[in-house]
C-alpha cells in the first residue's frame, strides 16, 4: 500500500466513502439517488464506475436511468 493510500484509509475508510453511493443493477436505486441530488439543488451529477469496461455502464444509464431523471428547470 502506498503512503498516500495508507494515509487516506486512516482518515476515512473506503467503505465509508462509497457507503452511500448507489451500487448494483437496480435502475431505481440509481434513479432515486440522482433525482434526490437534483431535488436538493445540485446542478451537475457525475457518474463514476470503477469497472474496466464502461460501455455497459453507459448503456445502462442511457437506457434505464437518464430517461427518467427529473431535473428542476433553471430559473
Amino acid at each position: 500500500m502506498r503512503p498516500i493510500e495508507r494515509e487516506a484509509n486512516s482518515e476515512i475508510p473506503l467503505e465509508q466513502v462509497y457507503g452511500d453511493w448507489p451500487v448494483g443493477t437496480d435502475a431505481n436505486v440509481h434513479l432515486k439517488t440522482v433525482n434526490e441530488l437534483f431535488e436538493s439543488g445540485t446542478t451537475i451529477v457525475n457518474i463514476h464506475s470503477g469497472q474496466p469496461d464502461l460501455q455497459p455502464v453507459i448503456e445502462f444509464y442511457g437506457r434505464e436511468v437518464l430517461p427518467k431523471v427529473r431535473m428542476k428547470a433553471a430559473a
